[in-house]
């Protein structure tokens, strides 16, 4: 059987297209699949900035007050000369500096928030709180905010915790996914 050098030029052109067509293909690919891996990484990456630096840290400053504000007998009216200053000294060593270690947070990383109308609101609330606070202490008044109206944002806790938990589960199945990129 004799092969015609038309029939031989068609293969080597096919050959030839080929291969570059299965080149092009899998530089497609490869390029999809670092794109694909960049993406993630940049999703990772904005988590774990939301977690690290704002929902962890104000949650756990969230904890903390509450924490302070159950201690009622370190917070209490006295007549007792000691307890009214070990309460005062509570309020300022403890209540004092977690409220300005939760404001420096919520100013620095506010926009961690992430767009939620709802959260943002209430963490703009804490922050109208903490500063109604501080500035109540400047003043030499003992008063809690509330007695100019400014209470506490109760619904604050309750949504640090589940917008923390939200992103701690998105952050943990980002980990595991990563198996298929790596």
């Amino acid at each position: 059987m004799r092969t015609e050098p038309v029939d031989l030029i068609f293969y080597v052109i096919f050959g030839i297209v080929g291969f570059g067509l299965r080149v092009a293909f899998e530089s497609y690919n490869k390029h999809k699949n670092a794109t694909r891996l960049d993406a993630w990484r940049i999703n990772v990456k904005e988590l774990e900035d939301r977690l690290s630096l704002f929902f962890w840290p104000l949650f756990f400053r969230l904890k903390r007050g509450d924490e302070a504000w159950k201690s009622n007998n370190l917070r209490s009216d006295t007549d007792d000369p000691q307890r009214k200053q070990l309460a005062d000294t509570f309020d300022a060593v403890v209540i004092m500096e977690n409220h300005k270690e939760t404001k420096e947070i919520i100013q620095k990383y506010y926009y961690l928030a992430g767009g939620d109308k709802k959260l943002e609101q209430a963490i703009l609330g804490l922050l109208h709180h903490i500063d109604v606070y501080i500035s109540l202490r400047e003043a030499g008044l003992e008063h809690d905010p509330i007695w100019v109206g400014s209470g506490f944002p109760d619904e604050i806790v309750e949504l640090v915790e589940e917008r923390l938990y939200e992103h701690q589960a998105s952050y943990d199945q980002m980990l595991k996914d990563a198996k298929s990129f790596i």
